[in-house]
């Protein structure tokens, strides 16, 4: 498969994006997640940092998981694109 270079993902919920792993993240430097891992979240999903009910990021877990660097700009991700 060819990508036109500057695509990026579309999140459409998250499902199938792994958090740490794959370049998802809106940045020119880097996009992927460069806050260190902790035990229990390697496997996370995007879709496990989408409040499902009010279809918007859940700030709270973004917080407390990513470091400033990385959650920053998922947040000014508008809920369009996680919708």
């Amino acid at each position: 498969m060819v990508v036109k270079e500057g695509y990026r993902w579309k999140l459409v919920g998250g499902a199938n994006i792994a958090l740490w792993s794959e370049s998802w993240l809106r940045l020119e430097s880097n996009l992927f997640i460069e806050t260190p891992l902790i035990n229990d979240v390697e496997n996370k999903k995007v879709e496990n940092f989408i409040d499902a009910t009010n279809r918007c990021w859940n700030i709270d877990i973004i917080n407390q998981i990513l470091c400033h660097r990385d959650a920053y700009p998922i947040m000014k991700m508008p809920s369009l694109v996680i919708t």
